[in-house]
């Protein structure tokens, strides 16, 4: 199975608050503008030599000279989808600094150290702006605030055998409030694009429909999801349908039978 999502270059502005006026007034903001691409990396451990090596390219946008630093983290997450990073070795890339002139592009190799796995193995690739020697001039001498942008690259280390797949767990209903959890069976990631809840009446009627997105979930992790049902029709819901749609065109789906409704 393959994986070669192809997404649009991604245009970078405010993300990280690095300097503030002096005396705490409220100043011009200043923010550089830069592109990365792809914003998503797959590599596969024992292939091709293209395959297990990537390039990401960097522009600078802006009028003024950018600096950068690229560092990478494994990646995994909490039962909320929170992103938790550790430090790696597992991926290798050059240039680790570097320095682009206004409209200049450069690029950044990166590899794998890793052997080919059972599962999928995910990382995140950091690129980072830096304050120029012009930057911190400018912003030391003026009631500015400076912005610094950092972009999180997704890098995803395919399987031997990627298999997608994915079940909606522990279905629950208290105090008018539905819980369930999403877990990932398969061995590589999804990308839960919608989540979409449905209620019906004692004659399979509609009460009430509704939709949320999600975000990644990562191989062999769940992801836990609430929603407030709606107080008017609580009564009335004799079963509940929850539906994940992923962005790889795959859904899983999940009923719970509700004969006394979910107000209490």
């Amino acid at each position: 199975m393959s994986h070669s999502h192809r997404r649009p270059k991604a245009k970078l502005f405010l993300s990280l608050l690095v300097g503030m006026s002096l005396f705490g007034q409220a100043g011009k903001t200043l923010a550089s503008n830069f592109s990365v691409n792809p914003i998503q990396i797959f590599l596969a451990p024992k292939a091709s030599k293209d395959a297990s090596s990537k390039l990401l390219a960097l522009k600078n946008d802006s009028s003024e000279i950018l600096r950068f630093q690229v560092t990478a983290f494994a990646w995994k997450q909490s039962d909320q989808g929170a992103i938790q990073l550790s430090p790696t070795k597992d991926v290798i890339f050059f240039p680790t600094l570097l320095s682009l002139a206004p409209g200049e592009k450069r690029n950044v190799r990166l590899g794998i150290m890793v052997p080919a796995s059972e599962q999928e193995k995910t990382y995140r690739l950091i690129v980072e702006e830096l304050p120029s020697p012009a930057t911190l001039q400018q912003s030391s001498t003026a009631t500015q605030i400076r912005v610094l942008t950092k972009m999180s690259v997704p890098i995803f280390i395919q399987p031997i055998k990627p298999v997608l797949d994915g079940s909606i767990q522990a279905i629950a209903t208290q105090k008018g409030h539905l819980s369930f959890r999403v877990k990932n069976t398969g061995n590589v990631h999804f990308l839960a694009q919608q989540v979409r809840v449905k209620g019906f009446g004692a004659s399979a009627q509609s009460v009430f429909d509704r939709s949320t997105t999600g975000w990644y979930i990562l191989a062999n992790s769940d992801r836990a999801f609430e929603m407030e049902l709606p107080k008017t029709d609580c009564a009335k819901i004799q079963s509940l349908t929850v539906e994940v749609q992923t962005a790889e065109k795959k859904s899983f789906t999940q009923s719970l039978k509700t004969p006394g409704g979910v107000c209490r």
